[in-house]
């Protein structure tokens, strides 16, 4: 399933080109994992769900009203990072 499907299902609405970004983002961890262990979710689909749609799935549970702040304080590997 791809990263467009899977939001779609989780009700997340993403341009394609932020959705190519996040791809990008998966490519550049998925790389680096390969010599510093910062995931053990390395299957494709699973870390669309396991890192995307679980740091933006927060965009369908609150009103965020323009120009509001809100702080990533991490959950390690740098999600929520996008």
């Amino acid at each position: 399933m791809s990263l467009k499907e899977t939001l779609n299902d989780y009700e997340i609405q993403l341009d394609d080109n932020q959705i190519d970004l996040l791809l990008k983002y998966m490519d550049l961890v998925l790389e680096k994992n390969k010599v510093m262990n910062l995931t053990a979710i390395t299957e494709e689909e699973m870390f669309h769900v396991k890192h995307f749609v679980d740091s933006l799935y927060v965009l369908n549970l609150f009103d965020f009203e323009e120009n509001k702040t809100i702080i990533d304080v991490g959950t390690g590997a740098g999600f929520p990072a996008p």
